[in-house]
């Protein structure tokens, strides 16, 4: 789960894709209690999701970031799985989405990567190139001479 202030004290907003091929919203006040249910915001009947991440853009405005997932193994089998495509869109903070998905083309991050503000609603990542499966679940390779900048 990624946290990300909305500007209130007592108001986080948290990205979660456990337990469910979906990507929920969710608020914590400060004391840890969950304030309301999960809205899950994402769902795709015929993929796994995850490699979820959300960066707040500015005021009410979040990004969030998901990978669509593909096996590696078998296909009977729940073996490991690698995002095949990236996806970016934003939403408000009550999870309303204001643009509608964008693919990202040669672009990804890592599973545990957060995003950086780069001020005046623009974020930031480094990450390999290219970094989803190739054609025949054939995953790019993990030791990488350089890095790419993304930036949205």
């Amino acid at each position: 789960m990624i946290k990300v202030a909305d500007g209130a004290k007592d108001n986080w907003a948290y990205l979660s894709d456990i337990d469910l091929p979906a990507i929920g919203l969710g608020r914590w006040d400060a004391t840890g209690k969950p304030v309301g249910a999960i809205r899950w915001i994402r769902k795709d009947p015929a993929a796994y999701l995850s490699y979820s991440t959300l960066s707040r853009l500015g005021a009410n405005r979040y990004l969030v970031g998901w990978g669509v997932m593909q096996r590696l193994s078998e296909p009977d089998n729940e073996g490991m799985r690698v995002p095949w495509e990236f996806y970016v869109s934003e939403i408000d903070g009550d999870g309303r989405e204001l643009t509608p998905p964008r693919q990202l083309e040669s672009a990804g991050w890592g599973e545990l990567d957060e995003l950086v503000s780069l001020g005046q609603g623009r974020l930031g990542w480094a990450y390999i190139p290219a970094p989803a499966l190739k054609a025949g679940a054939t995953p790019p390779a993990c030791n990488q001479p350089k890095l790419q900048l993304g930036v949205y």
